[in-house]
């Protein structure tokens, strides 16, 4: 299976959970044809919705450890390999930088991109510029 199977197989199972989601990162990016690949699939979700989004990707694939680093004061984050391509799921993702920390609260999707017939809920792309 290639990434985008593994990203329509985790809508369709956070669409049937009604985990609130919206995908961001180099994925975003991808869809709106700013990069031409994407590494990973990254996943914002409400801090509600969290366990409920791990418990399903723990049932799709594993966890795996993530390396901390000093840029990131993400809340909450976890790691999941399913078929080799790898998922970071996030509540209140931060950053720090120079001037202090940026937070990015998840509310609701800021777009959509079909898959097949399947809507993706997308992050807002001015918040990954």
């Amino acid at each position: 299976m290639n990434k985008l199977q593994i990203l329509e197989e985790v809508v369709n199972v956070f669409d049937a959970s009604q985990v609130n989601y919206a995908i961001g990162g180099s994925l975003l990016l991808y869809f709106y044809g700013i990069v031409d690949d994407f590494n990973d699939i990254d996943v914002l979700v409400k801090r509600e919705d969290f366990e409920k989004a791990c418990m399903l990707l723990l049932n799709m694939g594993k966890q795996v450890a993530i390396e901390y680093s000093e840029l990131y004061c993400t809340k909450q984050i976890a790691r999941f390999v399913i078929n080799a391509v790898s998922i970071d799921v996030m509540a209140e993702f931060c950053i720090n930088y120079e001037l202090g920390k940026y937070v990015m609260q998840f509310s609701k999707p800021a777009d959509y991109f079909l898959i097949n017939d399947k809507k993706v809920a997308l992050s807002s792309l001015s918040q990954w510029e």
